[in-house]
């Protein structure tokens, strides 16, 4: 017969999982630190805004004083906020534990449109940001438009609507030309007869046929101090261009 040999085998302890107690130990450090108020923003940081005040600007994203950093990033995750008509875009940057960015672009008022006593506040899309009764010197006038009602945020109700698309392109050529604040007045009170007045200058753009080509015409011309003044004739950058003396 074969011979028994007793054996002394122990047997392995299975070790304890410790992730538990870790995950739970993390979890209760971040309860604490939510309901001590470690993660409160005492006040938004918001820059770039110029017109927009601060308080609008914390009301359209739904910010508070003493906000939670982290029910506010849980909560708004992905929102699409509704924004003031000025606001063209709002960036907002969360600097983890208790302080929140919040980067402005505002929408540019490019002119002046007169309407009842007061001026509106047009954007190169023809919308109303504003209307105010002092205007910046640096932005000019628009007229020859009628203007028959506004609603801030939207383009204005008018009857003439092949001027007002000829004063947007005006807007626009002048702001890629960098013209834009020296100019003091846009006429298109009648869409062959478009006239700018710059620098000391009535221009005399004609149609807005190659308005492009006029309005780089225009730079060089200005790069000149000397230039004089009177009437400024781009209608036709085919034919002689030419500043007819007004004074005489």
């Amino acid at each position: 017969m074969g011979k028994v040999v007793a054996t002394n085998i122990k047997k392995r302890k299975r070790p304890r999982r410790k992730w538990p107690m870790v995950v739970g130990g993390i979890l209760l450090i971040f309860v604490i630190l939510l309901l001590t108020g470690f993660f409160d923003v005492e006040h938004p940081t918001i820059e770039g805004n110029e017109r927009v005040t601060d308080e609008i600007v914390m009301e359209n994203l739904d910010m508070h004083e003493d906000m939670n950093l982290i029910w506010y990033a849980l909560t708004h995750y992905n929102t699409k906020f509704e924004l003031d008509p000025l606001i063209l875009s709002a960036e907002v940057f969360i600097k983890w534990p208790h302080n929140i960015l919040v980067k402005i672009v505002e929408k540019k008022v490019m002119g002046y449109l007169p309407y009842m006593g007061m001026y509106l506040c047009i954007d190169t899309t023809g919308s109303v940001l504003d209307s105010v009764h002092e205007i910046d010197e640096d932005t000019p006038m628009l007229t020859g438009i009628q203007v028959q009602s506004f609603s801030l945020g939207e383009a204005i109700d008018t009857e003439d609507t092949e001027r007002f698309t000829i004063m947007l392109d005006c807007l626009n050529v002048l702001e890629k030309y960098e013209l834009l604040a020296m100019t003091d007045e846009i006429s298109v009170a009648r869409a062959e007869d478009v006239h700018w007045r710059i620098d000391g200058l009535d221009v005399s753009i004609g149609t807005t046929t190659d308005l492009d080509r006029k309005a780089a015409a225009l730079k060089e011309i200005l790069k000149d101090t000397n230039h004089g003044s009177g009437i400024l004739h781009l209608e036709d950058l085919n034919n002689q261009i030419y500043i007819e003396n007004t004074n005489s």
